[in-house]
């Protein structure tokens, strides 16, 4: 159910550009308060991060936040400007 759950959270995100968040320059943070606010049922804070759970206690679902960012970053539809600053 998790995986279905975080695949449902990635194709949401890579499908919308990230259209809900107001356009402008954004901490990691409140990038991740957008995507919880929009898509509560698909951010589980109980599910800790499957790639790093040895040394990572954020929630599965910020990686995949930062994941779909990273995506459009490459793509040049979205610019990481520094450590936890992104320009929607």
């Amino acid at each position: 159910m998790a995986n279905q759950k975080n695949n449902s959270l990635y194709s949401e995100l890579t499908s919308g550009s990230f259209n809900f968040i107001p356009k402008g320059i954004k901490s990691l943070n409140e990038i991740y308060e957008a995507v919880k606010q929009k898509y509560p049922q698909l951010c589980n804070d109980a599910e800790i991060c499957m790639h790093h759970k040895k040394s990572s206690t954020q929630p599965e679902w910020k990686h995949i936040v930062r994941t779909a960012l990273n995506s459009y970053s490459k793509k040049g539809e979205i610019k990481h400007l520094q450590h936890g600053y992104w320009e929607i």
